[in-house]
């Protein structure tokens, strides 16, 4: 089993605040991806809402990921998303392990990407794990499909978040009506396995 560890964050600007925000995350990257055991640090605005920034930061393992955790610019990040009174509410982050992953090309910055979040009714976490890895399979043979990962939340492992990359989002939109998609959304309604709906919003590279 893989010792990688994601962290995904989400924070929302207030208004008029939104490029301060990703500006404050962007200061970060070069020196996060510097960092020793640092695999992937990325930041992202989504689609249809510029004021929400989400950071994908992958890692080695446990203690390299608690490291850059410590360090001083890191939070001094944290000080300051609440100085400049930057954020409508308090950032949100996801502690995530990996179960599958799939990367064929480098991230461009034209990229369609989904962040997706299920949670599994109680019995069915393992049955969802093994759905999901079965779409990340044959999602990844798309020619279309860039990158894609299956993770499963360290603090609550009923929850399971997909990080998914793709060269446009009509490409992405053709996926739906692929064999494999509809026969998941029948697997879902059958067996029951959702606590409830599943969240998913689209984002692009910063």
């Amino acid at each position: 089993m893989s010792t990688k560890v994601t962290a995904i964050l989400v924070a929302e600007a207030k208004p008029g605040k939104e490029v301060a925000l990703q500006q404050a995350f962007s200061a970060v990257v070069a020196r996060s991806k510097a960092e020793y055991g640092c695999l992937e640090y990325r930041i992202h605005v989504e689609s249809t809402n510029p004021a929400k920034v989400i950071l994908y930061g992958t890692w080695e393992d446990e203690p390299s990921h608690y490291c850059h955790a410590e360090q001083d610019y890191l939070q001094q990040l944290v000080k300051r998303l609440s100085a400049d009174d930057l954020l409508v509410c308090p950032f949100v982050v996801y502690f995530l392990s990996h179960v599958s992953d799939a990367v064929k090309s480098s991230l461009l910055p034209s990229a369609h990407v989904v962040f997706a979040r299920l949670q599994a009714k109680p019995g069915k976490e393992d049955a969802l794990q093994q759905a999901l890895a079965n779409v990340a399979l044959q999602s990844a043979q798309e020619s279309s499909c860039v990158e894609y990962h299956v993770h499963r939340d360290v603090e609550d492992q009923a929850a399971f978040m997909l990080y998914e990359v793709w060269q446009s989002a009509d490409q992405h939109q053709q996926q739906f009506a692929k064999p494999y998609i509809l026969d998941f959304g029948y697997f879902l309604e059958r067996e029951d396995v959702l606590a409830q709906p599943w969240c998913v919003f689209f984002a692009r590279a910063l």
